[in-house]
């Protein structure tokens, strides 16, 4: 779960019933999505008429304090850097694996392609897991072939190749962005994946 997207689509004052309307889910998963939004820092609860809870959602933070974001963790292992739109700093502690996965779900073509970096450093049971909970688990895959054709990377073992050549996934690595890569149509037709890098984007790496 990409839960500043979520803040994205229900920003603003809200109430239990009004998360349900809006996100068309029951009321005991509405009560989880706030409470993680809450301990993630999106969320300041108040009182309103009646003494109703109202919830003040907010999809950009600015904390004064917390652990590494997805933003330091790529900047610290990757050779391609990034500027944070926002001063975010995370309230929980993420891996690389989470940093890898919120890279990929934040649908922003810098950000994947800096992400790339990560996969030297990656655990890959973890990161199968949670490719798997978020449904892009190719799309994981055919990114990893693709670094691998620019610097040497650590090689994947058969088994996880199979297991994720098996699993789910998006057609397009960004929805925005259906093109087809000039360059890697021999991965995309393996891993029935849309690429949106050429060569031309991927020469930071050798900078």
């Amino acid at each position: 779960m990409d839960y500043q997207e979520l803040a994205k689509r229900i920003e603003g004052f809200q109430t239990v019933f009004s998360v349900v309307k809006t996100l068309n889910i029951n009321n005991r998963t509405a009560i989880n999505y706030l409470h993680e939004l809450k301990k993630r820092g999106y969320l300041k609860v108040s009182r309103g008429r009646n003494k109703i809870r109202m919830y003040y959602i907010k999809p950009f933070i600015k904390p004064k304090g917390g652990y590494p974001s997805m933003y330091n963790i790529i900047n610290k292992y990757s050779k391609v850097k990034l500027t944070p739109r926002y001063n975010y700093i995370s309230h929980y502690q993420i891996s690389i694996e989470e940093a890898l996965i919120q890279a990929l779900n934040s649908q922003d073509f810098r950000t994947i392609l800096a992400s790339l970096g990560l996969f030297n450093y990656v655990n890959w049971s973890k990161l199968y897991k949670l490719a798997k909970k978020e449904k892009i688990a190719r799309n994981v895959g055919v990114l990893y072939d693709l670094i691998r054709k620019i610097i040497k990377i650590k090689k994947m073992d058969k088994r996880t190749r199979n297991v994720l050549l098996r699993s789910e996934g998006k057609k397009y690595i960004i929805k925005e962005f259906k093109l087809k890569s000039k360059d890697f149509g021999d991965l995309e037709k393996i891993w029935k994946v849309f690429i949106p890098f050429n060569k031309e984007d991927l020469a930071v790496y050798k900078e």
